[in-house]
Order: structure tokens, then C-alpha cells, then sequence
């Protein structure tokens, strides 16, 4: 999703003239990446391979769009966390569930919704900005731990441990 808006961005004055957008992954919207001369498109790959294509990434985009059924409610952030599990930075939209993850990781420049210039520019900065990149990546480095499973069953854990103790105190 944002495949769309992702080809609009490479089209743009602001997208870095020699940069290519590599996509990864395949869906509804692979026909939006046929004759595009800034875009390869690998199509879905293993996940130990499309790990090495984000470390050698300036950064990752999700231009997740924030209509429609799923976008009205939400989304969760896939794309954020494994970025940031990479050190990769990520350009994203401010649809619902992404704006919230990105400012929680701090690996994210955060672009309005649909506009592919505000896109295509946040990209040109990263490219040129080594010292944001690297800050953008270590933020996300740091702030991706909580995420692992470890963390969320001990936070569950915490959650219920919580709520048992406030029912008993509320039955006496």
C-alpha cells in the first residue's frame, strides 16, 4: 500500500536523481512498478535476503495510506520495527499506527499522508544528511528492544498482574 505514492516520489524534483527505489515484496499494487526507471522491483524474497537489501538501504519508506477500511482504524507498523531492527531509517506516512510507532522508535521522518514531494524530500535529506541517518538508526536500534517478544510477555504479564490485583482489591 503506497506503492503509488512511492512512484509519484521518484517522479519528483526532490528524489535524488541517481537514486533508485528498490521495492521488496509483492501485492495488488506491482503493476504500479512496471516501466519505472527509478524503480527495481525483487518481488518477494527470504527474509535473511530482504534484510541484507535494508542494511545497505539510506533508508526504507511505508507511505501506508491512512483511508479505507484498514486505514481508518490503523495499522500496525511492520515496516517501522523492521527497519529499525536493521538500523535503517524510515521515511512514513502519518496514517494511524504508523505516525504513533515512528515517534515511539525515533527512527522515522514522518510526511503527511498521500504527498509525494514531502516523500521524495524526506529522502533527498536522508540520502544527503549522513549525521540524521545515523542518529535516526541508533534511535530505532534502541527503542526496537521493547518490541521483541521477550518485552511483550513481560509487559502482558505486568498488565494482568495489575488488573488481578485491582479486582481483588475491588471484591472485598
Amino acid at each position: 500500500q503506497g506503492i503509488d505514492i512511492m512512484v509519484a516520489a521518484t517522479k519528483d524534483a526532490a528524489w535524488p536523481a541517481e537514486l533508485q527505489l528498490v521495492v521488496v515484496g509483492d501485492g495488488t499494487e506491482k503493476p504500479l512498478l512496471r516501466d519505472e526507471p527509478r524503480i527495481v522491483s525483487l518481488g518477494r524474497l527470504p527474509s535473511q535476503e530482504a534484510a541484507r537489501w535494508y542494511a545497505h538501504a539510506y533508508c526504507a519508506i511505508s507511505m501506508k495510506k491512512g483511508t479505507g477500511s484498514v486505514g481508518a482504524h490503523g495499522y500496525w507498523p511492520f515496516k517501522l520495527i523492521e527497519s529499525a531492527a536493521v538500523g535503517v531509517p524510515i521515511v512514513c506516512s502519518d496514517a494511524r499506527g504508523m505516525k504513533e510507532a515512528g515517534e515511539r522508535l525515533g527512527n522515522a521522518v514522518i510526511v503527511r499522508d498521500g504527498d509525494s514531494h514531502a516523500c521524495a524530500s524526506a529522502v533527498r535529506s536522508l540520502v544527503e544528511d549522513q549525521t540524521a541517518r545515523n542518529r535516526l538508526a541508533t534511535a530505532g536500534l534502541v527503542a526496537v528492544r521493547e518490541y521483541d517478544w521477550s518485552a511483550g510477555a513481560r509487559q502482558l504479564g505486568n498488565a494482568l498482574d495489575l488488573a488481578a490485583r485491582s479486582r481483588r482489591g475491588r471484591s472485598r
